[in-house]
């Protein structure tokens, strides 16, 4: 589920904004209703192989494990953290939001700190509650624990929070040693489930 961005999105479509499996034909029809989409891997990480198109733009040659979705415009800004393009990643262990953080990229759309983006921890509480709702909705959803993933989100001129992908294996490289208040609940909670197992 973590892995399969298509997945992701037949799991959970009131949160995702609109997928389908990549074609020309599907690339057109978005394009036609959106203006504006993002053609990226189904499976892959990190940003890699991310289009993004709109009618002035020729069609990248893609593979078939691709997916086209329409494109959210986050330009806003995330409260006042951020301005321009941004995603913020919730860390979700055992159910519990635990942390979360800032990616954004001045240069870019794509936010994705291997695309050349920023990473700024955000603390729990100032986490939008209408993400932190959906975030509960997925992990009341999961059915095994120790569970750790991210859920990464966009926020729309409306501020409105829209999931972008979820990662079975979220980032923590961010925490440094000034950053300990930070990370301590994720490790507490994880090494309480590994002593479950």
């Amino acid at each position: 589920l973590c892995k399969d961005k298509l997945l992701t999105c037949r799991r959970f479509s009131e949160w995702v904004p609109e997928t389908r499996e990549a074609s020309d034909e599907n690339i057109e029809e978005m394009l036609d209703d959106y203006g504006k989409v993002v053609l990226k891997p189904r499976y892959d990480y990190g940003g890699a192989g991310i289009h993004i198109i709109d009618a002035e733009k020729v069609i990248p040659d893609f593979k078939d494990d691709y997916i086209v979705q329409r494109f959210i415009d986050s330009s806003s800004g995330f409260k006042d953290l951020v301005t321009g393009y941004h995603d913020v990643r919730a860390i979700v262990v055992n159910g519990k939001l635990l942390s979360s953080y800032l990616r954004y990229n001045s240069d870019s759309e794509i936010s994705n700190v291997q695309q050349g983006g920023t990473k700024k921890a955000i603390s729990v509480s100032e986490f939008p509650e209408e993400a932190q709702n959906i975030v509960d909705d997925i992990s009341s959803g999961l059915e095994f624990e120790p569970a750790l993933f991210s859920v990464d989100f966009f926020f729309d001129q409306n501020d409105q929070p829209w999931i972008v992908e979820l990662n079975s294996k979220p980032g923590l490289t961010i925490y440094n040693d000034k950053m300990k208040e930070e990370i301590t609940p994720v490790m507490r909670e994880l090494i309480t489930g590994f002593k479950q197992l």
